[in-house]
């Protein structure tokens, strides 16, 4: 067996496809080529061209350098698709031998049905790596074999099998649990009132596909990148802040995921209980060096200060160099900051009379937390050298397990079928999407209220989603 090695990175997407071909070539006997250059399609993904025989046209899909799909079409001519294999969520070998039996039943000219890649890889006796543990679940308590078939994924997911995994040394994503919930169903033809009707958009149906297999990792591993785990690595970071034992926090990463949020709610807790202040700014209402200078000598003074949006904080040398300085010494203890005359003399020109001139320097006993959606590679190296950072980078799994999580407390006014049903709708589409936000859930949930008695919110739902 041919064995590609590699992990699948966006980056290397176009050399990973030319050696997919040379493995297919060698497998099925025939001639194939594929351009190692992509093109978009109207789902954002990244489409590889290439020709069978030079007789037949086929195309790699894939979303963030994950493979997605393969489409083969009749002829050369791009307009008369044939079948197209989804496989997302499987490892690169099953990916591969998926394909070879798919290119092989179309060359042979043997009819290829529409059965799913999960039908599929069933009867050709692949087991999900997951599934045992839906299994030991599910036989841990005689009850669950009925809850899976009137409660909603959230409540199952949440209040039944969470608790069990943490206390087990589990982990499994909501879109695993869920999918794991549909095949014992299938298995044992069972139904549930709640999960798992089929969608139809645009019409395609989305098909079910069993989840990737993992390489081993440690419980801790899984959880300190899981959305609790940096969750909760952010609120010590700022318990850290507070106290003073760092004078500096970064957060980065992970737009639309409640940062801001659960950060202000931390920060203002917290801050009743050591005596300081909270001060709140966008980072964009600092236009020069002046307004920063202004902004820390009022605030030097037990005061957490947090900048939102921040990127306009380390765009000028002048700005950074007061970041820098603000920040300079890890620990408690006094930092001194300084400015040009000519800047000084700018400010105090506009102070109100009576109001304390600035001098040129002082001392500065305040904290500092930047909140930023900008990714860790473009951040200034100095920057993060002086500040404890914490990167809350999330993939779409992570996302959709975290939402799942905190139904309960979106929108309360919105009765929970809805909330849960539009979950469903965002896993099933997950694998067509290149990032995902709880906006995005917020703006698709308003969208199925607004039409309650109509399916044709799922349209609407896609092009909010698709962003297109």
């Amino acid at each position: 067996m041919f064995i590609i090695k590699e992990k699948f990175r966006p980056e290397m997407v176009g050399k990973m496809t030319e050696k997919m071909v040379s493995i297919l070539q060698k497998r099925l006997g025939t001639f194939m080529n594929v351009s190692p250059f992509a093109q978009s399609n109207t789902k954002g993904e990244d489409v590889y061209l290439g020709t069978i025989q030079d007789k037949y046209l086929f195309s790699f899909e894939f979303n963030q350098g994950a493979p997605v799909s393969v489409t083969v079409y009749k002829s050369l001519d791009p307009n008369q698709s044939y079948r197209t294999l989804v496989f997302a969520g499987y490892n690169i070998v099953q990916v591969m031998d998926e394909i070879t039996e798919f290119l092989s039943d179309f060359l042979s000219g043997k009819a290829i049905d529409l059965r799913s890649f999960d039908d599929i890889s069933e009867a050709r006796g692949r087991k999900s790596t997951k599934f045992p543990i839906f299994i030991d679940w599910l036989s841990s308590d005689k009850d669950y074999i009925k809850l899976i078939q009137t409660e909603g994924l959230t409540t199952l997911y949440s209040v039944y099998f969470k608790p069990w995994a943490i206390e087990n040394g589990q982990i499994m994503s909501i879109a695993t649990f869920r999918q794991s919930i549909l095949k014992y169903l299938r298995t044992n033809k069972l139904t549930s009132k709640r999960i798992g009707v089929t969608l139809v958009i645009h019409g395609k149906s989305f098909k079910e596909v069993p989840p990737p297999s993992e390489e081993q990792k440690t419980w801790d591993e899984i959880y300190a990148a899981s959305f609790d785990g940096k969750f909760d690595f952010l609120e010590k970071s700022i318990d850290m802040l507070v106290k003073g034992f760092t004078n500096g926090l970064l957060v980065f990463g992970g737009s639309g995921i409640g940062k801001t949020f659960n950060i202000t709610e931390w920060v203002l807790n917290k801050v009743k209980k050591v005596n300081k202040r909270v001060f709140i700014l966008k980072g964009s209402s600092i236009k020069d060096i002046a307004d920063l200078y202004e902004f820390l000598f009022e605030n030097k003074d037990n005061t957490i200060m947090v900048f939102d949006d921040s990127e306009a904080l380390w765009t000028s040398r002048d700005r950074r160099g007061l970041i820098l300085q603000a920040t300079e010494s890890q620990g408690s203890g006094a930092r001194v900051i300084d400015v040009e005359s000519r800047v000084l003399d700018k400010l105090n020109r506009h102070r109100v009379k009576g109001i304390e001139k600035m001098p040129l320097t002082f001392e500065f006993n305040s904290q500092i937390l930047i909140i930023t959606n900008m990714p860790k590679h473009k951040i200034d190296p100095a920057i993060k050298d002086r500040m404890l950072m914490v990167d809350m980078t999330l993939s779409l799994e992570q996302i959709l397990t975290g939402l799942s999580e905190r139904v309960s407390v979106l929108q309360p006014n919105v009765p929970t079928e809805i909330k849960e049903e539009v979950l469903e709708f965002m896993i099933e589409i997950s694998p067509r999407l290149k990032s995902i936000s709880f906006r995005d859930y917020n703006n698709v949930m308003m969208i199925r209220y607004m039409y309650q008695e109509s399916s044709i919110w799922k349209n609407h739902a896609l092009n909010q989603v698709l962003k297109v």
